[in-house]
């Protein structure tokens, strides 16, 4: 699923423009990426955990040359499943698991069409 399936899916479920869909997801994916840069871990209850581990410094061999190369330490962000997602992937679906019915919402007074 791309991010124009997810702005399409958002739009039809809430009843919005594609245009103001899209708006909401880059709102919610830009808040998520500026959290994980500032090294806060992201939970969100029935999906997972998104959250940044360190890589530590290293020195590695070339192998052809012999030469040692140093690797500085490098962030990269992890994500792991919750349980009731990963319960519910492999045919024991609780209760509660996000997707459920959604409400039609009211775009608010600002139009982004």
């Amino acid at each position: 699923m791309t991010k124009a399936d997810l702005t399409e899916e958002i739009a039809q479920r809430i009843g919005v423009s594609r245009k103001y869909a899209g708006v909401l997801l880059e709102l919610v994916l830009g808040t998520m990426v500026r959290a994980l840069q500032r090294g806060d871990r992201i939970e969100i209850r029935g999906l997972g955990s998104f959250f940044v581990r360190v890589r530590r410094p290293r020195a590695v061999r070339n192998p052809r040359t012999g030469a040692v190369l140093n690797i500085p330490a490098r962030r990269f962000a992890r994500f792991r499943l919750s349980p009731t997602l990963s319960e519910s992937l492999n045919g024991r679906n609780r209760a509660g698991l996000l997707g459920g019915p959604v409400r039609k919402a009211q775009a608010p007074d600002q139009s982004c069409s």
